[in-house]
């Protein structure tokens, strides 16, 4: 919508441009979306002059003359710039996603498309159960895209992951929530309710996940490393979360035992993980199992802490 409408997206400029965006499923769904951005962002008058187009079909994607005929409308738009294939299992009737001939009939027609218009073609499609494994379906889609963005959904948050971008900068995370929106209502007065989106930066997309004693203590120490420079480490975590109790009780007189620091240690490890399961996008582990990959540094730094 920034595209069609030639504003500003999280503060970026854009280039201006139509967007052709074939629903191939839930187009009932997708035009009360619409009607919630316009009604939301006070766009109701401009929508009908904006140059964003819907088709409200599932067209076949494994049959080049139906390509043909999407391509016909698209050449007609000027000066268009995207054209949205949402999702592609539904495009993909009669086809394999796991066969490379299949997938391959279907990227030929996308760059088809690509060529004779100019227009960017985006694919929504699907995940597989095991989300570590990337996109559902054969692998030469991966291969064959210019970007790959991934929408993840976490118990506290949303984001945009751009987890492939050829000729730029991969690994950008871009948080948001979704906002309800009451568009009208039903025949027994009910709200009918759609959602737009709503741009977050990094640290607000944290902002309300709650943390256990032993997290709090992880972030802190995970902070303190990112100013000073320190490589951040899980055991250099523990190492200083125990040095800093011990130095609390020597002035006390007293002293940790061994299996006490066994088991602050394993507290530590628990808090440190815990800020990985609960901040995937800003944080994780390497694979030596120690390191600590941060994606991103303002997650991190942000005033108030939240325990529990």
């Amino acid at each position: 919508m920034a595209v069609a409408f030639n504003e500003q997206w999280r503060d970026k400029t854009v280039t201006p441009g139509a967007i052709l965006y074939v629903a191939c499923e839930g187009g009932q769904g997708f035009r009360k979306r619409i009607k919630a951005y316009a009604q939301h962002f006070e766009k109701e008058n401009a929508l009908p002059a904006a140059p964003f187009y819907v088709i409200d079909a599932a067209p076949n994607f494994m049959d080049a003359a139906i390509v043909n005929r999407i391509l016909a409308h698209a050449i007609d738009i000027p000066n268009l710039s995207a054209i949205v294939i949402d999702t592609l299992s539904r495009a993909l009737q009669g086809g394999d996603e796991n066969s490379s001939t299949d997938l391959g009939t279907v990227i030929n027609h996308c760059t088809h498309l690509y060529r004779e218009t100019g227009a960017s073609v985006v694919l929504v499609h699907h995940s597989g159960k095991n989300k570590s494994a990337n996109m559902r379906g054969h692998s030469s889609l991966q291969g064959a895209a210019y970007a790959v963005i991934e929408v993840q959904k976490r118990g506290f948050y949303r984001a945009l992951a751009v987890e492939k971008l050829k000729d730029g900068e991969a690994e950008q995370v871009f948080p948001f929530s979704l906002v309800p929106v009451v568009i009208g209502k039903d025949d027994q007065g009910d709200d009918i309710t759609s959602c737009v989106v709503k741009h977050q930066a990094m640290k607000d997309a944290f902002a309300d996940i709650k943390l256990t004693a032993f997290a709090i203590k992880a972030r802190e120490v995970l902070i303190e490393m990112l100013e000073t420079g320190e490589l951040p480490t899980v055991t250099a975590i523990e190492d200083a979360i125990i040095a800093k109790k011990q130095k609390d009780l020597q002035s006390e007189g007293k002293d940790l035992t061994e299996s006490y620091k066994r088991k602050l240690r394993q507290r530590c490890r628990d808090g440190v993980e815990e800020l990985v399961e609960k901040m995937p996008v800003a944080i994780g582990i390497g694979d030596d199992g120690d390191t600590l990959v941060v994606h991103k540094e303002e997650a991190f730094i942000m005033s108030g802490d939240d325990d529990v």
